[in-house]
């Protein structure tokens, strides 16, 4: 399964993010659909990590979730900002609310690269065998909890609106936008 949460390592005790499958690319809604669903294993990880008592398994972790931060997770804002939210204001009515809707998107702090940045930069931390101290653990819940956020109000508000909004030319673009973001 595209974006499956695997155990890995030496005892089972690591997990491993699959990929998502690129031909859900030329599916540009699926696919970012199918992005929310890693993210929220990432975010399942990253609620056992501050409690993750062995060192190695806490680094395996954090290693992981810096991973998908850098790399999905940019890409994954990259392909809404420049791709889907412009088509969607394109499309939509002013009655379809999409300018509240992005602007609370806006406003949750995981967002934005100043947070994703102090993340990263925490997890990176506990990857040198630091303990989880209060400060990395509040910043993880923050984190996790503004991610919820964004990924609630997408599933329920953006990607509905994509589906019925987009035209099949609008999705090709999306398509190609997206495929040639990922080569």
């Amino acid at each position: 399964m595209a974006g499956a949460v695997t155990k890995g390592g030496s005892g089972g005790n690591v997990f491993a993010i699959g990929a998502a499958d690129p031909r859900l690319l030329a599916e540009p809604l699926d696919y970012l659909e199918t992005e929310h669903y890693r993210m929220r294993a990432v975010l399942s990880l990253l609620e056992r990590f501050v409690s993750e008592p062995k060192p190695r398994v806490r680094a395996a972790t954090a290693r992981l979730a810096v991973d998908f931060i850098r790399s999905d997770l940019l890409l994954h804002v990259l392909d809404e900002n420049d791709g889907l939210f412009p088509l969607l204001r394109i499309r939509c009515d002013v009655a379809d609310g999409l300018d509240r809707i992005l602007a609370r998107i806006a406003e949750e702090p995981a967002r934005g690269a100043a947070t994703c940045a102090e993340i990263v930069r925490k997890l990176l931390a506990a990857c040198h065998g630091r303990a989880v101290g209060k400060g990395v653990r509040v910043a993880v819940e923050r984190f996790v909890g503004s991610q919820r956020r964004l990924l609630a109000l997408e599933d329920a508000f953006v990607l509905p609106l994509a589906r019925q909004r987009l035209t099949d030319a609008d999705r090709s673009w999306l398509s190609r936008q997206m495929s040639e973001r990922r080569q």
